[in-house]
């Protein structure tokens, strides 16, 4: 949705998912089939190249440009980092970027006033060209409730998993949980989304729900 309706580029730092991995996850997105469940890498490989047109429309304009940069690379170092992200911003005009998981950017520093320094610099990046920055952040599976977030344990701001930091100078924090051992498939499949930090408005506690289509790899309001 945000490839086809934001008006301002974006960027896609993932570390979780390399460009091929990523290409499936929009391929499925796009055609609403999750293709990592066709049978046979050959169908698979049939079944995008029959939808490319539709998968396209994800991936480039109308004009053949590319819809937004994507970095599957970590930086080897913080000033590769500084680079990048400045390359990015001031270079390839990018309004917003996606780190995912943030944390693995934030590994490559070697030290605690090197960690600092990296965060420092994203803050100060976001606030003098205005760029927006969304973080993905891990959970710890027990949670500071005594709670199991894999059981639907509820998620506070203070269960995200190394990212203390980031937490506490994020504009807004949104928490997303289920519960992945739930009996019931729709209760299994339903995600929660809490907001719990607004500096813009400062609403919070805000609980909405989406559902998780798996036939179709596709998440969809409740």
């Amino acid at each position: 949705d945000w490839a086809l309706t934001s008006p301002y580029r974006q960027a896609i730092m993932s570390y979780e998912s390399d460009w091929k991995s990523f290409g499936v996850k929009v391929a499925s997105l796009a055609t609403s089939r999750a293709v990592m469940k066709i049978e046979g890498k050959e169908n698979r490989l049939k079944f995008i190249d029959d939808n490319e047109e539709e998968i396209l429309k994800l991936l480039q304009t109308e004009d053949g440009e590319d819809r937004f940069d994507f970095v599957d690379q970590l930086p080897k170092t913080i000033e590769d980092a500084k680079k990048l992200l400045t390359y990015l911003v001031k270079v390839r005009g990018v309004k917003i970027i996606w780190i995912d998981p943030a944390l693995d950017l934030l590994s490559i520093a070697k030290s605690k006033n090197e960690y600092d320094d990296l965060i420092l610099f994203i803050d100060n990046l976001r606030m003098t060209e205005d760029v927006t920055i969304m973080c993905a952040i891990h959970t710890r599976k027990n949670l500071s409730s005594g709670a199991n977030g894999s059981s639907g344990g509820e998620i506070q701001e203070e269960d995200a998993y190394g990212g203390r930091e980031i937490i506490a100078k994020g504009t807004v924090n949104i928490t997303a949980q289920r519960n992945k051992n739930a009996e019931d498939p729709i209760e299994k499949n339903t995600m929660y989304i809490t907001i719990r930090k607004n500096r813009n408005d400062q609403v919070t506690g805000v609980t909405t729900r989406l559902f998780y289509r798996a036939k179709a790899n596709k998440l969809y309001p409740f």
